[in-house]
């Protein structure tokens, strides 16, 4: 998985992980990156473990060594000035963007953005219950464009599966192209704050439960208490929220199926 720069918040510390990590597969890596920044490798070692710092030139030189993107970038440079601030003030300044930085990168609303906003009304109704969301994503499997077959496999009355879909299309959701139904370009992310994401979390984990219950071969249930530091809790949660964003770029392309469930929980005690 790709180290995450985000989730430091001093460069070298960042510098030195990164470099062990990759110089796995990269040999003489040391050696290419002094190169590349115009210095010996000892000086290379005295910055990553002593009191020297890069200058802003070297740190773009590093941008794009390390193919930063235009975010990565600018969050290093971020790092590096705040290591080489000379006063208290200047310190504050920049730790204070740190934090804003990494607040954003928290959100997945904006880090997985949405194309269309649906009604706050329709939004309460269709976080009501499993089924809305259930029914919503199984329409987009063209063996189930039939309410009769979506019923049966859910094991839900007909007369609902029909009103679930009036539903969907009144709001937008889907079209009704010919008898077939199509998911539109509006999509729902709930954030942290909304009203609806306990009742949201709630229906799918009661639907998780029951299919631990069932205790299936093909399905995966994971549940861990655990002692750690304080400070590798967000490091973690990271490293989560990249597994989400990784499993979309799979998802996107993935040709529709079967309807798969996905929840995940990490929380203090």
């Amino acid at each position: 998985m790709k180290l995450d720069i985000f989730t430091y918040s001093d460069y070298k510390k960042y510098l030195r992980e990164k470099i062990n990590k990759d110089a796995l597969t990269v040999k003489g890596l040391r050696g290419q990156l002094a190169k590349y920044l115009r210095c010996q490798p000892s000086y290379l070692s005295q910055v990553l473990n002593g009191k020297p710092n890069f200058t802003l030139e070297q740190a773009v030189l590093l941008n794009q060594f390390f193919h930063h993107d235009k975010l990565e970038s600018k969050y290093f440079i971020l790092l590096l000035e705040h290591h080489r601030a000379g006063t208290k003030d200047l310190r504050e300044f920049f730790s204070e963007e740190i934090s804003e930085v990494q607040k954003s990168r928290n959100s997945l609303k904006k880090r997985l953005k949405d194309t269309e906003e649906v009604s706050l009304e329709n939004q309460h109704k269709y976080y009501s219950a499993w089924f809305y969301s259930a029914i919503h994503v199984i329409l987009s499997i063209k063996e189930f464009q039939d309410p009769q077959k979506i019923a049966q496999h859910f094991n839900l009355p007909l007369e609902l599966v029909i009103e679930v879909i009036n539903f969907l299309e009144s709001s937008g959701l889907i079209i009704n192209r010919n008898g077939s139904f199509e998911l539109t370009k509006k999509r729902l992310h709930l954030e942290q704050e909304s009203v609806f994401i306990q009742r949201h979390h709630i229906n799918w984990r009661s639907q998780a439960l029951q299919s631990a219950e069932k205790n299936l071969r093909e399905d995966l249930h994971f549940s861990s208490v655990i002692a750690i530091a304080k400070k590798d809790f967000p490091a973690i949660k990271e490293i989560f929220v990249q597994a989400i964003e990784e499993a979309r770029k799979v998802i996107r392309p993935s040709k529709e199926e079967r309807v798969y469930a996905i929840t995940m929980d990490f929380f203090g005690l």
